[in-house]
């Protein structure tokens, strides 16, 4: 009885626990710098479920041969692994753009009634 409810309170802190951060890469234009912070910002909002060590991000520029100057972002963070997942992924597509990839990968059909 004690061992489940120690279980889950565990669980719950291990969730929490500093330690516990990934590191992400992002690399975006050297120009972009300041607009992937403002998205880094947004996305760090507790409304995205994950903690952000926003105090702890290392920055790099770089010379890329085919993009120019580039900057290197490292970003630690921790949350639930569908959360994280959907972070990663909200912020690969902005670092994508940001580096003038503006590949469109989806377009939703539209039905007939959304047609008029």
């Amino acid at each position: 009885m004690f061992k489940s409810y120690f279980d889950e309170e565990s669980k719950i802190f291990d969730k929490l626990r500093v330690n516990n951060k990934i590191t992400h890469e992002f690399v975006v234009l050297e120009d972009e710098k300041s607009v992937f912070m403002d998205w880094l910002k947004i996305f760090s909002w507790p409304e995205f479920m994950v903690d952000v060590a926003m105090g702890d991000i290392t920055i790099k520029k770089l010379n890329n041969s085919s993009l120019g100057k580039v900057v290197l972002f490292r970003i630690k963070v921790s949350g639930e692994e569908e959360n994280v997942d959907r972070w990663v992924s909200n912020l690969k597509h902005i670092s994508n753009f940001l580096k003038g990839n503006y590949e469109i990968t989806y377009i939703k059909k539209r039905s007939k009634a959304n047609a008029d």
